[in-house]
């Protein structure tokens, strides 16, 4: 007797019916609930360093780096959801989360230049937020170029404040994220473009180590601004 296997067509896998991400990395996409294990469960890096932060800011009762913290975990549970599903709508809730970030560093650096206060700075949060969202409704390709202007405009207003003897007491880990940041790039960019590709290996990919460096980056900015909070009144994040 002639035992027949019966292959699961892709109409039949979960998340099928849902539209594909802009961005596809290395990694194979399996038929499961998971799709992309070792991508989706090294965004739980980000999680363990906000909540280490929060648990430090819950002590400090610094309303802003708790955010940071929170801010942290919500990329890794984002992350995990666009990996595991795989889809685009999971693909802009992870490309919002970092957002979070992007538009925080830049708000603080403002605040930091008097440009704007804590109160309109609160403001400035959500609005940016929510508009930098929506904009990935309608330009597919916008996530990546847009997260990376937030975060050179919130550097190159560092280097502002730096030049104008208002910086950080050490800028140690700033440097420390510089080098986090381009090992990160170079490992994201060779694992998209397929230049150093193992698909079928589930335990560990580029994009993976990419959030693991990226989950140390967000340690060491996070070490950063805490130079610059306690240098100041605390304030909320909302």
């Amino acid at each position: 007797m002639i035992a027949l296997v019966v292959m699961p067509l892709i109409s039949d896998c979960p998340w099928s019916n849902w539209e594909a991400p802009a961005l596809v990395f290395c990694e194979e996409a399996l038929c499961a609930w998971i799709k992309t294990p070792a991508n989706a469960w090294s965004s739980l890096f980000y999680c363990g360093v906000g909540l280490f932060i929060y648990g430090l800011e819950f002590k400090n009762k610094d309303k802003k780096l708790q955010g940071y913290g929170l801010m942290a975990i919500c990329i890794g549970l984002l992350s995990f959801f666009y990996h595991a599903s795989l889809t685009r709508f999971g693909e802009i809730c992870d490309l919002s989360s970092m957002f979070l970030i992007g538009v925080f560093l830049s708000r603080e650096n403002m605040e930091r230049m008097s440009w704007i206060t804590q109160s309109q700075g609160r403001i400035f949060f959500w609005v940016a937020n929510i508009i930098s969202t929506g904009l990935l409704f309608w330009i597919k390709d916008l996530g990546a170029p847009l997260f990376f202007a937030q975060c050179m405009f919130a550097l190159s207003l560092e280097i502002i404040l730096f030049r104008r003897g208002r910086g950080a007491s050490t800028y140690k880990y700033i440097k420390m994220s510089l080098m986090a940041w381009i090992s990160a790039q170079t490992i994201w960019f060779l694992d998209l473009k397929q230049i150093v590709c193992y698909p079928t290996v589930h335990w560990i990919q580029g994009h993976a180590i990419w959030h693991v460096l990226m989950s140390g980056l967000t340690w060491f900015i996070y070490k950063h601004h805490t130079q610059i909070t306690k240098s100041r009144d605390s304030g909320h994040l909302i």
